[in-house]
């Protein structure tokens, strides 16, 4: 910003001195409709704005593109935190679940040793190996 308020007010001073030392009249031709007897003066200055509202806007679109980029960047980094996170849920909740899945087998194992060993009821081993069959 700041060198654009340096270079604005060196074409102005630049404008100035070529304007107080050229006190003649011209012709201006823009997209073929001449002028005649127009003051160098007045050439000048309109140059001049146009160059100065032309600078401005490609600084304010070089400026709103820069701010699109980093905002996309920073929605890319949030998702991508995001992300992270999730996967890490993810990890944790299949951690559980496999130590809960090893917890069930570890009781099931238990189950079928007391069986074996003739603790705990005698239907549980029969109706595991065919539950279908209903005893009489």
């Amino acid at each position: 910003m700041v060198r654009l308020i340096i270079n604005i007010v060196f074409l102005v001073i630049l404008a100035v001195f070529i304007a107080l030392n050229a006190p003649y009249k011209t012709s201006v031709n823009i997209f073929g409709f001449k002028v005649e007897d127009v003051s160098v003066v007045a050439v000048i200055i309109v140059t001049l704005v146009i160059g100065v509202v032309y600078s401005f806007f490609f600084y304010a679109s070089n400026y709103l593109v820069k701010m699109r980029k980093q905002k996309l960047k920073a929605r890319d980094q949030s998702s991508k935190e995001l992300a992270r996170e999730l996967q890490g849920k993810e990890e944790d909740r299949k951690a559980a679940e496999a130590e809960t899945d090893a917890g069930k087998a570890d009781d099931r194992g238990t189950a079928a040793q007391k069986s074996r060993s003739g603790k705990g009821s005698g239907k549980l081993p029969s109706l595991l190996k065919n539950p279908l069959k209903r005893r009489s």
